[in-house]
């Protein structure tokens, strides 16, 4: 994956547009720690994660949106990820009983206090996640 960086003003600087379709079991975490840092990102090949264990981008944008950010949808094949005064602070993060959307999240501990709801899905592709998370200080 090649990364352009464009600027966009007064130094703030954005990667134009990043293509998912070969990689998009890792487009989740890059949103959600795009959204974190307010990285304005746009993001291409994801049309095949309206079709995984969820809707992941409805799941995505309806989690975000808890934090105060969001994935827009530009066109059929853009999205883009805004965030306005992102701030983790207690939120609960439903999973819908996808993995993915669990490891996603998990890493904003690092920004504040969260709860990931069903954490136990993890087991699908990563059961030793949250104690290697715990070894890198992200934990209960």
């Amino acid at each position: 994956m090649q990364l352009t960086q464009v600027p966009l003003n007064a130094g703030a600087l954005v990667a134009q547009p990043l293509d998912f379709t070969d990689c998009p079991d890792l487009a989740q975490t890059v949103v959600v720690v795009a959204a974190a840092l307010a990285v304005p990102l746009r993001l291409t090949g994801l049309h095949s994660l309206r079709i995984k264990e969820t809707d992941r981008i409805a799941a995505l944008q309806a989690e975000l949106r808890k934090f105060g950010a969001d994935l827009v949808e530009v066109s059929p094949v853009v999205f883009e990820v805004q965030t306005n005064g992102f701030q983790v602070n207690n939120q609960e993060v439903a999973t819908y009983e996808d993995h993915r959307m669990a490891m996603a999240f998990a890493p904003l501990a690092l920004r504040g206090p969260l709860t990931i709801a069903e954490p136990g899905v993890v087991r699908k592709s990563y059961p030793s996640y949250w104690r290697e998370l715990a070894k890198v200080g992200v934990g209960a």
